[in-house]
């Protein structure tokens, strides 16, 4: 499935852009708590990100802590976070667990993101199968 020309141009907008956009369409269409994260988490600290997808709450807590650190197992989503969040949030391609060992990560083909042209950006890997093991912390 090619790059649809709408991922095409996300990566050639501003996360600033991109982020806020995001983050107006997830407080309409569910995650309400995205308008109101800066009464609920403290400022400075570090604050966590467990499955941080895009990086859409990384990028709003990047404005409320001093740190902001993001875990997506995903190999295109850790991939895309890490390369627009541009050193907003440290980001790390592996799971969590509250078992120590490894595991694996199943992404349904039919969604795994194609973006060919943030992995030829970021220099990362190309998950072409529906199984992806992950080290476990």
């Amino acid at each position: 499935m090619p790059l649809p020309f709408r991922e095409k141009l996300t990566m050639l907008m501003p996360p600033f852009f991109f982020y806020r956009r995001r983050i107006a369409e997830e407080v309409r269409s569910g995650e309400p708590e995205l308008a109101v994260l800066a009464k609920l988490v403290p400022r400075g600290g570090t604050a966590i990100d467990i499955g941080a997808n895009r990086g859409v709450y990384a990028y709003a807590l990047s404005d409320i802590a001093d740190q902001v650190v993001a875990f997506e197992p995903n190999p295109d989503y850790a991939c895309f976070a890490r390369c627009m969040l541009r050193g907003r949030a440290e980001v790390y391609e592996v799971a969590l667990s509250d078992e120590p060992g490894r595991g694996t990560f199943y992404v349904p083909l039919g969604l795994l993101p194609r973006r060919a042209a943030v992995r030829r950006k970021c220099g990362c890997r190309s998950t072409l199968s529906s199984r992806v093991p992950c080290p476990c912390s």
